[in-house]
């Protein structure tokens, strides 16, 4: 998978529409955070993972964070829900 090399030698992805999508709405359960990533190759989307981040994780901050980034750096789009403020996330409207 293309994406997997890019990502451990800190190449750009080749997504030219990358996108970041935030919805705060409250999650079902223990759940802090649900983030759904579509990972692409050459040829388009070629996985998309689901990461459901619980309450009780101790640095639930931390988790999301690098989830969210580390795919962002490899050229993938990320969908979350959260019940928090994008802004308290670190996530600001540009």
């Amino acid at each position: 998978m293309n994406w997997i090399k890019r990502l451990r030698q800190g190449e750009p992805s080749d997504q030219s529409s990358q996108l970041l999508y935030y919805v705060r709405s409250e999650v079902l359960g223990e759940y802090f955070a649900v983030i759904r990533v579509s990972w692409f190759d050459s040829k388009g989307i070629c996985c998309i993972s689901e990461t459901c981040i619980e309450k009780r994780e101790i640095d639930v901050l931390a988790v999301f964070s690098d989830v969210v980034s580390m795919a962002l750096r490899a050229g993938s789009s990320v969908c979350v829900i959260c019940a928090e403020d994008p802004e308290y996330l670190g996530i600001y409207d540009t």
